[in-house]
């Protein structure tokens, strides 16, 4: 088995990114059940302070798989000397049947975070 940095740290944002998104559906169930826009009350409240908080780590964990599609790219490409036949990241993808739907799903990821981070930001400049 590989075990370079690249790898590990493709594996530990994976990680991350997958925790963060446990806990914010997690979050999403809590939202669905309880809100109220019209209620004063205490657990309203902290719904409303918990959203900021939520919104806050979903940002930095998109953003971090962000940064994870260059990484796989760099790493499919630093890859290729260590496989027979595979002359570039072509060569790397195509070792098995999981490169390349691999490397659509990252790209998919990539502009769903994209669009997910643009529209928080257009909400959290609005008028509440």
């Amino acid at each position: 088995m590989l075990i370079t940095p690249a790898i590990v740290a493709l594996q530990l944002i994976a990680l991350c990114v997958n925790g963060a998104l446990l806990l914010a559906s997690g979050f999403a169930w809590q939202i669905l059940r309880c809100w109220d826009i019209h209620s004063g009350s205490e657990l309203q409240i902290q719904l409303e302070r918990q959203t900021y908080l939520i919104s806050t780590l979903l940002g930095f964990a998109l953003g971090a798989e962000l940064l994870s599609l260059l990484l796989f790219v760099h790493t499919t490409e630093n890859l290729s000397s260590q496989f027979v036949g595979a002359m570039c990241a072509t060569g790397v993808l195509n070792i098995n049947a999981f490169g390349f739907p691999t490397l659509l799903l990252k790209i998919t990821v990539f502009f769903l975070a994209t669009l997910w981070l643009w529209l928080n930001r257009v909400d959290n400049q609005s008028y509440d």
